[in-house]
């Protein structure tokens, strides 16, 4: 027999960490009647995803199956979870890949039996959060994403033998420049945004064309990330962040979370989620990611000026390095790259440098 951890289905479930490796922005096809598309939509993936049954005759099990997450939150109290994911739990299609396998042999102890001996039940799995139309948001680890991924595709007609595309997927990059406003707003004590909120960095990895500092570089754990001479001088190379660790903040609590510029956010079980329920991390989770990929998607349309750091910035900079002892010679190669984002010319900035 295969043992497996006995949990009530009155309680919510989920393996494995806050790990986002899919985000995708949506757009529902014309061919739904806008009314309808989403409930469309969501038919369509309850009719093609596979549905989750038993692999042979009481054998381990694969397929999807439906998270419903309304039902688990009407049944769980907690003081975390608000009106706010109530709604947002309303608006999701959530789904959840399972794949087991059968392991090694094991003993554990059951209530009614004793101790039961078996084979260990393995399981992989991925989530899909799907916040109809606009934003898809898959979590797990890499090869489950993408097999979840295969075979969304292939639900909404987005393989190469379907003439019908069903919707429109495009991946979520957080751009570098995106990255370095967060850090300089971090830098003049501003918000990022009414939703979320940015309150301490302490990683950042840097990255650019290879010379005499290298490919890329990593300060970590600092206490002051902006006044480490290895992040100015990077910058000062235009090697610009394609990773950060920090402190976020939405709807009230406080989140370690880790943001690649690939698109990945893993949300890390610190701080405020640190003793929370998997429900509760599950929906804190699901409201950072919707609101950081808003603010991403709304800083593309930001004015030039809004939208990249002004060199300024990289003259601060320079006058932290020197009150640390550090006298940077080389030139700011970062300085024509801003300059030019920013639709500016060198003359229009009056720079002590």
């Amino acid at each position: 027999m295969a043992v497996d951890d006995q949990v009530p289905e009155s309680r919510f479930k989920y393996e494995g960490h806050l790990i986002f490796n899919g985000l995708y922005t949506t757009e529902v096809e014309s061919i739904f009647d806008k009314a309808e598309s989403n409930e469309a939509l969501e038919a369509r993936l309850e009719d093609k995803l596979p549905s989750l049954k038993e692999k042979y005759n009481g054998g381990p099990r694969k397929g999807y199956r439906d998270m419903d997450l309304s039902y688990h939150l009407n049944l769980e109290e907690s003081d975390s979870l608000t009106s706010h994911h109530k709604n947002l739990a309303e608006k999701l299609v959530a789904k959840e890949y399972l794949d087991e396998e059968l392991g090694d042999a094991t003993t554990v102890f059951s209530d009614d039996k004793g101790r039961v001996s078996g084979k260990r039940l393995d399981k992989d799995n991925a989530y899909i959060y799907w916040l109809l139309p606009k934003l898809l948001m898959v979590q797990g680890s890499k090869p489950e994403v993408e097999t979840t991924l295969s075979d969304l595709y292939s639900s909404l007609g987005l393989t190469q033998d379907q003439q019908e595309a069903y919707a429109t997927l495009r991946p979520v990059e957080f751009d570098k420049h995106f990255l370095l406003w967060l850090v300089y707003r971090d830098y003049i004590g501003k918000d990022i945004g009414k939703n979320v909120s940015l309150h301490s960095i302490s990683e950042i990895t840097i990255k650019g064309g290879r010379d005499f500092f290298g490919e890329s570089a990593q300060v970590t754990e600092s206490t002051d990330i902006l006044r480490s001479t290895a992040f100015i001088e990077g910058l000062f190379k235009n090697k610009l962040p394609v990773h950060l660790k920090a402190i976020f903040k939405v709807g009230g609590q406080n989140l370690m979370v880790d943001i690649s510029k690939s698109g990945r956010i893993h949300i890390l079980s610190k701080e405020d989620i640190n003793s929370s329920t998997k429900l509760e991390r599950v929906m804190i989770g699901l409201h950072f990611v919707s609101e950081f990929t808003t603010l991403r998607q709304d800083w593309e349309f930001y004015d030039p000026d809004k939208k990249y750091v002004p060199p300024t910035f990289i003259e601060e900079l320079n006058d932290v390095a020197k009150d640390q002892g550090a006298e940077i010679t080389f030139r700011r190669e970062i300085i024509p790259e801003l300059l030019d984002k920013r639709g500016e010319d060198l003359e229009d900035w009056d720079l002590d440098f």
